[in-house]
C-alpha cells in the first residue's frame, strides 16, 4: 500500500516525548518576533527529516526518513525512504472499527520488515516536482497544493512564509513551556487552521468530513528554531522532525537534481490545480525551465 500525504507535516503517542511545563513564560507577541528573527537568519539549511503518519480509518502507520537542503533563493530538496509500514488496530476509531482491516504484523513478520521504498521532492519558483521512482513519473502540482513542502517552509519561514502569515493562516490556541527527553527547553505552540488556509484545504481534500485540524510547532527554545511540525485531522496525523540541522555551510549543488531509476527520464505527468484562484502548473516554470527541460543528474 502506498501513501505519502504531504502533511500528503506528533501524533498522540509522540506527546510522551516531553514533559510539560505550567503554562507559558513567553507572550505570543514576544513568541513570534523572536522566532521570525531566527527565521531572518537562515540564507541556507540542511537536516535530517523524520516524518510518521498516521491513519485513523485503517490504523495504517508509516514511517519515513530524509534529508532536506534548502538554498538561500528558497529551493527546497527533500529525499526520502519509506523505512517502515504497519497497522495499529489502536488507532481505528470506533466508528471503523466494524470494517475488515490488517492486523498488527507481530515483530519479525514480513510485514513489519523495512519497506524500502524512496522518492524526492523538488520546489521552487511556487512549484513543486515529486519524483516517485516507484510508479516512474514526476508529478507537478502547484504549491500552494503540496502540504509536506508548505510545512518545510513554516518550519523555516521560507519564501514567502513569515510570522505574520502564520498569524493570519491560524488561530493561535496556546503556547507553552516544555522539556524534550534529552533536556532541551522548547516552546509548544498550539494553533487551528483557518478555513482556507493550506492545512484546511489539506484536510478538505483529504476527505476528512469533520475537519476537525490542529497543527503544533515546537520550537528550540535557545535558538527559537522549529525542530517538529504535526497537522492533526479527524482521519490522520502527520509529524515532521528535524534532526541534526546545519545552518548557513555552503550546499551541493547537485543535491537539487534528480536522479532517475536506471537513469531514464520517467514519465511526465501534469496535475491541475485544485484552487482557481492558483494560476493552472502549465503557465508556471521550475526554476525558469519548462518541466520536459528540468535538469536531471544520470548515473
Amino acid at each position: 500500500m502506498y501513501r505519502h500525504s504531504a502533511l500528503s507535516v506528533t501524533l498522540c503517542a509522540a506527546l510522551a516525548l516531553f514533559a510539560s511545563a505550567p503554562s507559558t513564560a513567553i507572550g505570543t507577541r514576544e513568541f513570534f518576533e523572536r522566532l521570525q528573527e531566527s527565521w531572518n537568519a537562515i540564507r541556507t539549511f540542511q537536516a535530517e527529516v523524520i516524518q510518521e503518519s498516521r491513519y485513523s480509518s485503517d490504523g495504517l502507520v508509516q514511517m519515513y526518513q530524509g534529508k532536506i537542503f534548502l538554498a538561500e533563493d528558497g529551493r527546497i530538496a527533500y529525499d526520502y525512504d519509506l523505512t517502515g509500514e504497519w497497522n495499529d488496530p489502536s488507532l481505528v476509531r470506533s466508528s471503523a472499527k466494524g470494517k475488515e482491516s490488517a492486523a498488527a504484523p507481530k515483530p519479525g513478520s514480513p510485514e513489519s520488515e523495512p519497506v524500502k521504498k524512496g522518492g524526492a521532492y523538488r520546489a521552487a519558483a511556487d512549484v513543486v516536482i515529486h519524483y516517485d521512482p516507484e510508479r516512474d513519473l514526476l508529478v507537478e502540482s502547484p504549491e500552494d497544493e503540496t502540504v509536506l513542502i508548505q510545512v518545510f517552509r513554516g518550519m523555516l519561514g521560507s519564501g514567502d512564509f513569515n510570522a505574520d502569515r502564520f498569524r493570519e493562516e491560524n488561530k493561535i490556541s496556546d503556547i507553552s513551556e516544555a522539556v524534550m527527553e534529552d533536556g532541551r527547553a522548547i516552546y509548544k505552540l498550539v494553533a487551528i487552521p483557518r478555513k482556507g488556509s493550506p492545512a484546511y484545504n489539506w484536510a478538505k481534500q483529504s476527505g476528512n468530513k469533520e475537519l476537525n485540524l490542529r497543527q503544533e510547532l515546537w520550537v528550540e527554545a535557545a535558538t527559537m528554531r522549529p525542530i517538529k511540525a504535526v497537522l492533526l485531522s479527524e482521519d490522520e496525523s502527520t509529524s515532521v522532525t528535524l534532526r541534526n540541522a546545519k545552518v548557513n555551510e555552503p550546499l551541493d549543488p547537485k543535491v537539487f537534481l534528480l536522479t532517475p531509476k536506471d537513469g531514464k527520464l520517467p514519465t511526465k505527468v501534469r496535475r491541475g490545480s485544485l484552487s482557481e484562484s492558483s494560476p493552472k502548473p502549465s503557465q508556471k516554470e521550475f526554476q525558469g525551465v519548462p518541466l520536459e527541460e528540468i535538469p536531471v543528474e544520470r548515473n
